[in-house]
């Protein structure tokens, strides 16, 4: 079993952002974890538990965030 500090480690991977999109033209809160959300979505093929772990949140706050979706 790997230690919390390891399991951090290997789950916070960077990845490349190249692929990313653009970011949003207004640098807002909401705009920037709207586009944080949708490339979550994107890149988890639209699996939402996948989605809140990849964001770091839980899935019952990606739904809220989503507005229920």
């Amino acid at each position: 079993m790997r230690s919390a500090s390891n399991w951090r480690s290997s789950s916070l991977q960077a990845r490349p952002v190249a692929d990313a999109g653009p970011l949003p033209q207004a640098l807002d809160l909401a705009s920037v974890e709207r586009w944080a959300i949708e490339r979550a979505l994107s890149l988890a093929r639209g699996n939402k538990a996948e989605a809140a772990r990849l964001l770091g949140i839980g899935r019952r706050t990606l739904y809220d965030k989503l507005g229920g979706a």
